[in-house]
């Protein structure tokens, strides 16, 4: 697993020209400043709350003004930005991850967002559509190299 996350981070830092420093926090910057790409003007968390219990750190989803939660650009930004507080936070043992909704967990990526923003149809290449994935698939990478378990609830 080491080597297959490897393989795609100097991906990732090929297609964007990013060097991969040798220190994971300076991966991790460069992984943010990824998703910072993704997403203009956040500012405030509106997408979900994040508190401790404990040495548990909670991040609870609620997309507002939709019946499921859902992806878009400001989710990923607000979730990774989440994930490293409790990340970076040596007090905090394991990290739970789950639903503001009843019912559902999260239903995927918004769609509607994608395509209505023209965002897929704007990649003209091969390349540029892996770049957008490879930007979605950030925070991904990020929970699957956590030295701290997160656990889905």
């Amino acid at each position: 697993l080491k080597a297959s996350y490897l393989v795609s981070e100097r991906r990732m830092a090929t297609i964007f020209g990013l060097t991969i420093a040798a220190t994971a926090r300076s991966t991790l910057s460069k992984k943010l400043q990824l998703l910072r790409l993704c997403s203009a003007n956040v500012s405030t968390l509106t997408t979900m709350n994040s508190y401790r219990d404990n040495e548990i750190g909670i991040i609870k989803f609620h997309t507002p003004d939709s019946k499921e939660n859902i992806m878009d650009t400001k989710f990923m930004v607000e979730f990774y930005d989440c994930l490293n507080k409790f990340t970076q936070d040596d007090s905090v043992k394991g990290i739970v991850v789950m639903s503001g909704k009843s019912g559902s967990f999260i239903a995927g990526a918004d769609a509607k967002f994608y395509f209505s923003n023209r965002i897929i149809a704007s990649c003209h290449s091969v390349a540029e559509a892996t770049a957008l994935s490879l930007k979605c698939q950030a925070i991904m990478n990020r929970i699957h190299s956590n030295y701290k378990p997160v656990v889905a609830a």
